[in-house]
C-alpha cells in the first residue's frame, strides 16, 4: 500500500504477543467513541416530546432511543473483539484469555439485556423485570474485568522491573491511573443508583478510563507521534503530499499492486528507492554536463553538488544501516555536509561518473534495505541521535526504529532530486560558473 494511507509507524509488538497492537487500539476506539456517538445520535433522533440535547440517566439508557443501534451495534462489536483477544504466549496467558472471554460475554449481554426504560418513554410489551438486574451485573462483570487487565494484566512484563525502559513504567503508571478511575466510578455508580440517582457521569468515566488502558497498551501514542510527524513533514513538504497521493492513486487503479520485492517480504520503500533512482538517473543523464554545473546563486549547490551529496549521505547511511544491526543504540555520527561537497570538488567531478557511482550506490542500499530482518527493522529504540541526524527529526524522548530511518533516507532523496527539477528547470542554458 502506498505510503499515503499505510498506518503510520506502527509501534512493534512484542515477539509472544498473540493479538497485537492493532488489535488493542480497536478495542480502546471502540469504548471512547461511544458516549459520545450515543449523545449525538440521540440528539439526532430525539425521543418525541424530550429536549433533543437532554442527557439520560445512563449510558444503557439510551438502549431505548433512536441511539439503540450504536449501543448495540458498538457492544456487539466489542464482544466479538474481546471473544477473539488471545493476549500474550506466556504465564498469564491463560488470564488474559479468560478474562477477555468473561468480559466479551458480559458485554453481549448488556448489548442484548436493556436496563430499565427511561422516564418519558414508552416500556415495550417485552420488557421484564429480571432484566434490570441482570444488566447491572452484567455491567459490574464486565468493568471488573477491565480494572482486572488494567492493573494486574497490562503492567505484566518479562523484563525485571529494575530494567524496564521509562517508557514502560510511564505505561504502567497509566494503567494504574485507569484501573484506580474505574474502581472509584463502579464504586460512584453503584452508590449512585442504590438511591435512584442518574449514572451517566460515572459510566462514561469509566468507558474513558478504560479505553485509555486499551489504546495505551495498544501503543496508540507510536500512532500518534508518527502521524504527527507525517503532518508535519506535509506541512513543509507539500508536494510530497501531492505525490504519495498520486501514487495511492495509481494504486488503487492497479488494485494495489505492490512491487516484487514487497511482495518478497522486504519494506516498500526499498522497492521505492530502486524505482526512483532508476528512473531519475536515466532522465539526469540527458542533461548537458555544463548544465548541471549552474548553481543557482552564491553558496547554493549545482546539480552536480546535489548528486554529489546524495552519494555522501548514501555512504554515510550505508555504513549506519549495517552498523544498526550490530548494536542495540540507533546513535551515529553526522558529517559536515558542505564542507564534504567542497573538499571533494564534486562541481567538477565528471558528471556521467557522478550518476553511475550515486545509482550504482543507492541500488545496493536498497538491497541492504531489503536484507535488514523485519524484527531488526522494526525494534523500538529509546537510545537515538535522530533529533539530530534524521532529515524529518524525531525527538530524542520518543523512541524511533532502524525502519524509520531507512525510510527517512528515502524521503530525503526525493527532496534532493526536486531541487535538481528545479535548479534545471530555471537555469539558464550557458551560464559561467
Amino acid at each position: 500500500m502506498h505510503t499515503l494511507f499505510r498506518a503510520p509507524g506502527p509501534a512493534i509488538a512484542d515477539a509472544d504477543d498473540r493479538s497485537g497492537h492493532r488489535h488493542r487500539k480497536i478495542v480502546g476506539f471502540l469504548g471512547l467513541f461511544l458516549p459520545l456517538l450515543l449523545y449525538l445520535l440521540y440528539a439526532w433522533r430525539p425521543i418525541d416530546g424530550q429536549p433533543r440535547w437532554r442527557l439520560l440517566g445512563s449510558v444503557s439508557a439510551y438502549y431505548h432511543t433512536g441511539a439503540v443501534t450504536v449501543f448495540v451495534g458498538v457492544l456487539i462489536a466489542l464482544s466479538l473483539f474481546l471473544f477473539s483477544y488471545k493476549g500474550y504466549a506466556n504465564r498469564n496467558g491463560r488470564r488474559d484469555r479468560m478474562a477477555a472471554l468473561i468480559a466479551g460475554t458480559a458485554a453481549a449481554i448488556v448489548a442484548l439485556v436493556p436496563t430499565v426504560v427511561p422516564d418519558g418513554v414508552a416500556e415495550p410489551d417485552w420488557y421484564a423485570d429480571w432484566m434490570r438486574p441482570a444488566h447491572y451485573a452484567s455491567a459490574a462483570v464486565l468493568f471488573l474485568s477491565f480494572i482486572f487487565f488494567s492493573l494486574v494484566l497490562f503492567p505484566q512484563s518479562a523484563v525485571p522491573s529494575e530494567e524496564r525502559t521509562p517508557d514502560k513504567r510511564q505505561r504502567n503508571t497509566i494503567y494504574r491511573i485507569c484501573g484506580a478511575v474505574m474502581i472509584v466510578s463502579v464504586v460512584w455508580a453503584a452508590i449512585a443508583g442504590s438511591r435512584e440517582q442518574p449514572i451517566f457521569w460515572p459510566e462514561v468515566f469509566a468507558i474513558v478510563a478504560f479505553a485509555v488502558s486499551w489504546l495505551t497498551k495498544g501503543r496508540v501514542d507510536e500512532l500518534a507521534r508518527a502521524a504527527g510527524r507525517r503532518t508535519r513533514r506535509y506541512a513543509r513538504h507539500p508536494d510530497q503530499l501531492a505525490r504519495d497521493a498520486w501514487g495511492a492513486i495509481r494504486a488503487v487503479g492497479t488494485n494495489g499492486a505492490e512491487s516484487r520485492d514487497a511482495r518478497a517480504g522486504g519494506p516498500a520503500y526499498a522497492a521505492d528507492l530502486r524505482a526512483t533512482v532508476r528512473k531519475a538517473a536515466a532522465a539526469l543523464r540527458a542533461v548537458p554536463a555544463e548544465r548541471a554545473q549552474v548553481r543557482p546563486a552564491p553558496g547554493k549547490w549545482s546539480a552536480r553538488e546535489i548528486i554529489g551529496h546524495l552519494i555522501d549521505s548514501a555512504s554515510n547511511n550505508h555504513q549506519r544501516f549495517v552498523r544498526a544491526q550490530f548494536r542495540d543504540d540507533l546513535r551515529f555520527d553526522g558529517y559536515a555536509q558542505d564542507d564534504w561537497v567542497r573538499v571533494q570538488d564534486y562541481q567538477n567531478e565528471s558528471w556521467p561518473v557522478l550518476l553511475m557511482l550515486w545509482e550504482s550506490f543507492n541500488l545496493h542500499l536498497a538491497r541492504c534495505m531489503e536484507c535488514v530482518p523485519a524484527a531488526v527493522r522494526t525494534r523500538l529504540c529509546v537510545d537515538h541521535n535522530f533529533d539530530v541526524i534524521a532529515w524529518e527529526e524525531v525527538p530524542r524522548a520518543e523512541p524511533a526504529t532502524l525502519d524509520y530511518f531507512m525510510h527517512d533516507y528515502v524521503n530525503h532523496l526525493k527532496h534532493h532530486l526536486l531541487q535538481i527539477d528545479v535548479r534545471l528547470a530555471t537555469a539558464p542554458a550557458r551560464q559561467r560558473v
